[in-house]
């Protein structure tokens, strides 16, 4: 029988926009950088020359750390979705059931994986308005959950938040099934999500990453859609 439990987000909530280019940032460290070589190679003390050629490798290392957008990921914790349904035909993931473009909500604890401290700032908006191709189940809008109780009735709007190094955040994805979306069809037709994209900012600059989930998320749908079907 599908669970029923119902998420108070809304589409929209936890949807940051205008997304800041680290291309200043990284302007800045690359002149210093610079700096610091001409230092090095120029200086006729020896004591500065080593302090320039620690700063270059400081700048780098701090660089090569933040560099990457794969500070979050799925260690331990909760993994579900809300409706879901049993499979009966060996498909391998969570079967969202969902009719003609209904919201599910995917709920996921996701960990700090880094070494330094990245405050969450929420879902993409070109993520959460498909402008291209509208039919495909998409993520509306995230939550965060209370961690005393995982569900998705506890999910309020996700605003920046700080995860330390290490440190789990519950979340809640608002999904929008897709109009040809069917609560009762096969598993074996339709869509799978394996990933959700999420924004982060960690030593001020600003983060996209694709964070992997820990089984696909799969949509049941119907070729062609139901005449019928609502528009998304």
């Amino acid at each position: 029988m599908p669970s029923q439990i119902s998420s108070p987000l809304q589409p929209g909530d936890g949807v940051v926009k205008g997304l800041e280019s680290p291309a200043p940032q990284v302007l800045v460290a690359v002149i210093f950088i610079a700096f610091l070589i001409g230092v090095a190679w120029r200086w006729p003390t020896r004591r500065l020359r080593i302090v320039a050629i620690v700063g270059v490798v400081a700048i780098l290392a701090v660089g090569w750390t933040i560099g990457r957008s794969d500070a979050l990921g799925f260690r331990s914790g909760a993994f579900a979705v809300q409706p879901s349904r049993a499979d009966t035909s060996g498909t391998s993931g969570m079967i969202v059931a969902a009719n003609a473009d209904g919201p599910f909500t995917l709920l996921l604890t996701l960990t700090n994986t880094s070494a330094l401290p990245l405050d969450l700032l929420g879902l993409p908006d070109s993520v959460a308005v498909d402008a291209v191709s509208p039919y495909p189940p998409r993520f509306v809008g995230v939550g965060i959950l209370d961690p005393k109780l995982f569900d998705s009735s506890s999910a309020r709007p996700l605003k920046r938040v700080t995860v330390a190094p290490g440190e789990q955040i519950d979340l809640a994805f608002l999904g929008r099934a897709g109009p040809c979306a069917t609560a009762t069809g096969s598993s074996d037709s339709g869509y799978s999500l394996d990933r959700v994209k999420l924004a982060y900012e960690q030593l001020s600059l600003v983060h996209v990453q694709e964070v992997v989930l820990p089984e696909a998320v799969v949509v049941p749908a119907v070729f062609p859609c139901p005449p019928d079907s609502p528009a998304p």
